[in-house]
């Protein structure tokens, strides 16, 4: 099994649903890595409206001394997809570069085939034409979210790519 600490959403809820762990010891794996980068500070972007109200929490929880907001994350950061909000942790010389590009390879790859699962299903006139409005609309939101995802993703690919 994948360390939690290294787990996407996906995959941490997809574990969460077939019960191979528990949320707690989701939070405990990444709280011993952070313990382990102490002296790490977080930057976050694109959720100053949100964030205030957590910051305090966060800061505890994760171990950080700071928390700062960017208009982009810093050179060698890696960067958390979170509900279409951007995390960044600056790890310049602290992680694998190489493992993180094939992450968001990977990642990428997904976004991909849930666009192309999508517009399939958009593009069969038969499911157009028999389905519920609102399934063919969840289904142009599905298409709609992975293209978002993936911008995102892409982003985050060239950011690492500019850091090293």
């Amino acid at each position: 099994m994948t360390e939690l600490n290294h787990l996407t959403i996906a995959g941490a809820l997809d574990g969460l649903a077939k019960k191979e762990f528990t949320s707690f010891e989701i939070t405990m794996a990444c709280l011993a890595q952070m313990e382990k980068h102490r002296d790490l500070n977080a930057f976050v972007t694109e959720t100053k409206e949100r964030a205030p109200r957590w910051i305090d929490v966060v800061k505890r929880m994760a171990r950080l001394s700071d928390i700062s907001f960017a208009d982009s994350a810093p050179d060698g950061a890696v960067q958390l997809l979170v509900r279409g909000e951007v995390a960044a942790l600056p790890l310049k010389g602290v992680i694998d570069v190489a493992a993180e590009r094939t992450r968001l390879d990977k990642e990428i790859g997904k976004a991909d085939a849930d666009i192309k699962r999508a517009e399939s299903k958009l593009a069969n006139e038969k499911f157009v034409a028999n389905a519920a409005e609102e399934v063919v609309e969840e289904e142009r939101e599905k298409r709609e979210a992975a293209l978002a995802r993936k911008a995102k993703l892409l982003e985050a690919l060239e950011r690492l790519k500019q850091a090293t």
